[in-house]
């Protein structure tokens, strides 16, 4: 019975395969994204409350019930408006060259021997 505890925690997966291959399940999740976050969020207290709290007949079918619920909570609204395909652009731009001729500088400045490390003295 365990072993099919730990198989059914497959079945989250399993939901969201299903929903991401039908395009008209595509679409109803879409639509009532917000409920179907509601329902994937019920769904994970469920598995928890059934698996670790409610014992018995009532905590099984909490576990079965509740975890192919919480594939739910994968589906995420996208923003799909096309700003014209271009990046920003830096801001400020940078010029690389002076960039790296600047860090040559600050390198060849600092000391060839590593210092010593502080330590109070023994006084």
């Amino acid at each position: 019975m365990a072993l099919l505890g730990w198989l059914w925690l497959i079945s989250p997966f399993a939901l969201i395969g299903l929903i991401s291959h039908d395009s008209e399940l595509q679409r109803g999740v879409a639509t009532h994204l917000t409920q179907a976050r509601v329902a994937g969020c019920l769904g994970a207290v469920m598995m928890f409350l059934g698996a670790s709290v409610i014992p018995g007949a009532l905590g099984a079918t909490m576990y079965a019930l509740g975890t192919p619920l919480t594939g739910l909570l994968a589906f995420i609204r996208r923003d799909d408006r096309d700003d014209g395909g271009e990046d920003a652009p830096d801001d400020p731009p940078v010029d690389w060259d002076e960039f790296e001729r600047s860090f040559r500088t600050h390198a060849r400045r600092q000391p060839s021997s590593p210092r010593r490390p502080r330590s109070p003295s023994a006084v």
